[in-house]
């Protein structure tokens, strides 16, 4: 479980909490390109994870009022979610 701040340009910066209990954190953008959203890691606290990294998602999918977008892996199931905050 995690959390994430995305900017208006693409930057992202967040925290996830592993079954351990180890917050791990990282950086990098999303952008929209040719259909699917590019997502590039550029830092993290993880030690085993080698950056720059890139993971393309081919399938995602806005909720009904366009606050949430969900990002669907290969299998089919949803992998993260992403919602829009009021600032």
């Amino acid at each position: 479980m995690g959390s994430s701040v995305v900017s208006s340009d693409g930057t992202y910066h967040g925290e996830m909490k592993t079954s351990d209990g180890t917050i791990i954190k990282m950086t990098g953008t999303m952008i929209a390109k040719d259909g699917d959203i590019v997502d590039t890691l550029t830092s993290t606290t993880q030690t085993n994870v080698s950056v720059p990294s890139a993971a393309v998602w081919h399938h995602f999918e806005f909720s009904g009022d366009g606050r949430e977008l969900r990002l669907i892996g290969n299998n089919g199931a949803v992998q993260a979610t992403l919602r829009k905050v009021d600032k």
